[in-house]
């Protein structure tokens, strides 16, 4: 079975499950096999049960939710977050809050992307300074992918996480706080 899933990172539309480094400037469609049905259908299940459960990927505070809201400093601008955004410090330290499997590392820009495979769900963690996973690898919830960024525009740590499921063709996004133990 395949399936193809884009989302969105930081409002660019670009492929999330590569099997190569993806040039940023060119993002393009790709594929990648998915676990057997069986093993696919137990993952999803443990995840779907661990709802409202699962640590934070950071060590810090959320500090922009998920969906439309007002652009924090852009008067009149209205920016739809596909995740959360967290404050924390340079280098901090990013963890896989559960366990599967790393489908795709990227970049965005100056930003690095890695994405873990749960079953039928995905998490994002986006804003990665150095990534220490590569794709295909199993992680355990927990387990360190990455350090975080400085955002080149705003001088500051910046990091992102997102949770997808995927649905038939395409996927959808969903509210990551439901999903963090708050």
């Amino acid at each position: 079975m395949k399936i193809i899933v884009t989302i969105a990172i930081l409002g660019l539309s670009l492929p999330c499950f590569a099997q190569r480094p993806v040039n940023p400037m060119q993002p393009q469609m790709v594929t990648e096999t998915v676990a057997p049905a069986n093993e696919n259908t137990v993952l999803t299940k443990k995840f779907e049960e661990s709802k409202g459960k699962l640590q934070y990927p950071v060590n810090g505070a959320i500090t922009s939710h998920f969906g439309k809201q007002h652009h924090p400093t852009a008067k009149g601008v209205e920016v739809d977050n596909a995740g959360v955004d967290f404050t924390t410090a340079a280098n901090a330290p990013v963890r896989s809050v559960f366990k599967g499997k790393v489908s795709s590392v990227f970049m965005t820009g100056t930003m690095q992307v890695v994405v873990i495979q749960h079953g039928a769900y995905f998490t994002v963690y986006t804003g990665l300074a150095s990534i220490g996973v590569k794709i295909g690898q199993e992680v355990v919830a927990g387990q360190e992918l990455g350090l975080v960024a400085n955002d080149v525009d705003k001088k500051k740590p910046s990091f992102n996480f997102q949770v997808w499921r995927s649905k038939g063709e395409g996927a959808a996004k969903l509210n990551p706080e439901d999903w963090l133990k708050g």
